[in-house]
């Protein structure tokens, strides 16, 4: 059985795209991730300084500790 030439490069070209286009989403998907976390950290890191300087208030509102 003789596979056309042509047809062994279409072949390899439609894997090397379809390649191209998996990499390229992890690569985003990797992006977006790590920007929801970042933001994550952010987020969490301002409620406990908040919540440390209301306790501090708080505190010092009532004689201190």
């Amino acid at each position: 059985m003789k596979i056309d030439k042509n047809l062994i490069k279409y072949f390899f070209l439609i894997v090397i795209f379809w390649s191209i286009v998996v990499i390229g989403s992890l690569l985003w998907n990797i992006k977006q991730q790590k920007e929801v976390t970042d933001n994550l950290a952010k987020k969490d890191a301002v409620a406990n300084f908040n919540k440390d300087q209301a306790f501090r208030l708080w505190a010092s509102n009532h004689g201190g500790v």
